[in-house]
């Protein structure tokens, strides 16, 4: 996941981002065991933006910008160690659903 120019991902452990490679960022926070990371795919602005929030945290922040728009999007999780749960809505959420950022704050670069 990440490692072409049409797949996007975030790596909470490395502190990176990945399209058609790792990115490094620094700004990212540390994942840590028992974390709850949620994923948004906006497909609703003008750009297509991937969020994400640890623990509910909100807004959430927003990771890539992306200039194109697509009409649907793939979801997918790859690991290493520990142990994972992935709730994709067959079940209630643990945190009430992202809340999309302000427009007018600080955004990441356009990919």
């Amino acid at each position: 996941v990440g490692d072409c120019k049409t797949s996007w991902a975030v790596d909470g452990l490395r502190l990176q981002w990945w399209h058609g490679g790792p990115i490094p960022c620094p700004d990212l926070t540390k994942w840590s065991s028992g974390d709850t990371i949620s994923l948004c795919c906006d497909m609703t602005a003008e750009k297509t933006k991937l969020l994400y929030s640890i623990n509910g945290q909100s807004p959430a922040t927003t990771l890539f910008e992306i200039e194109e728009q697509f009409e649907e999007m793939r979801f997918g999780f790859s690991g290493n160690k520990g142990q994972y749960r992935v709730n994709l809505g067959d079940r209630p959420f643990k945190y009430p659903e992202l809340q999309i950022p302000n427009p007018s704050a600080p955004q990441p670069p356009t990919l």
